[in-house]
């Protein structure tokens, strides 16, 4: 059986960095890891946009009032069709209590799209002034944010491909192989799970 201790593994260690033999791992630039971490906080920020567009859509469908299919439910009116149910939770009495659950998650998708128009303009600042992200691409992702275009539900194409670039061009999809699994490849290109 062979013997292994802290010891032997720290005189291994010592010997191959005396013959410089230790595996080197790459470690990003700064700037590098910061736009990765807006982008997963972006991603963050629209997978809690789904998940209160879920609850919402639970909500009014417990009390038989179905909503329209798809992102249809979350444009202005949309949400026109569904801000009258609303009601501040203490003027609730108990059987609406779910008008009041309604209202809250409002003010929370409210609070969570705001957010993430702040840090989808950072990130377009940042591909703005990025050469190997295409011009047409932010022109694109500008007109598609302005029309309540998703742009997690398109191809990995244009701009959500460009938008790999902000986070460095060794994390593009050809470099999964390196321990990514394929949901934080997805994640990188803006892809989110759908919604019921």
């Amino acid at each position: 059986m062979k013997r292994k201790t802290d010891r032997d593994d720290a005189l291994k260690l010592a010997q191959l960095a005396a013959l410089q033999q230790l595996p080197t791992v790459y470690v990003p630039a700064p700037e590098t890891r910061q736009r990765r971490a807006l982008l997963n906080y972006r991603q963050s920020l629209v997978a809690r946009r789904v998940a209160i567009q879920n609850h919402l859509r639970t909500i009014v469908q417990r009390e038989g009032i179905l909503l329209d299919r798809g992102g249809r439910a979350w444009t202005a009116a949309g949400l026109e069709v569904i801000q009258p149910l609303a009601k501040p939770l203490e003027q609730c009495s108990a059987d609406e209590l779910w008008r009041g659950e309604a209202a809250l998650e409002l003010q929370a998708l409210e609070a969570v799209t705001k957010l993430l128009r702040e840090v989808e303009c950072k990130l377009e600042v940042f591909a703005a002034s990025d050469e190997s992200v295409s011009p047409r691409a932010v022109s694109f992702a500008k007109d598609a944010g302005r029309s309540g275009l998703d742009l997690a539900a398109l191809q990995p194409v244009g701009p959500t491909a460009d938008a790999t670039a902000l986070a460095g061009p060794e994390d593009t999809p050809e470099a999964s192989d390196r321990g990514a699994g394929a949901k934080a490849v997805g994640a990188l290109l803006g892809h989110v799970a759908g919604q019921h």
